[in-house]
């Protein structure tokens, strides 16, 4: 059998649902080593996407992976939200098996 070698990535996200989700994919897959993951602003806040990044990552037994915080806001344009933001309160007593 072939040895895989494992592909080293740092992932961005702004971690509302679709990276969220990527996220748990990532930190499960067996051909991925996932060195650190950085959250930053986009569908929600740098505060929401911290907090829903270490979430994920404790909801898929992955808390050994480094969370770096982002930037808070554009650089260059207002930051604009939508209305809500996503968050994943509800789901950090969840483990990846309940699915």
């Amino acid at each position: 059998m072939t040895e895989w070698k494992k592909i080293p990535v740092i992932l961005d996200a702004d971690t509302g649902v679709d990276d969220t989700m990527a996220l748990i994919l990532a930190a499960r897959h067996p051909k991925l080593d996932v060195l650190a993951v950085t959250a930053t602003f986009g569908n929600t806040t740098l505060e929401y996407s911290l907090k829903n990044t270490l979430n994920a990552l404790a909801m898929c037994g992955r808390e050994d992976i480094p969370v770096a915080s982002g930037m808070p806001v554009p650089w260059k344009i207002p930051l604009m939200l939508v209305i809500w933001t996503i968050t994943m309160r509800d789901w950090t007593k969840r483990r990846l098996e309940d699915w």
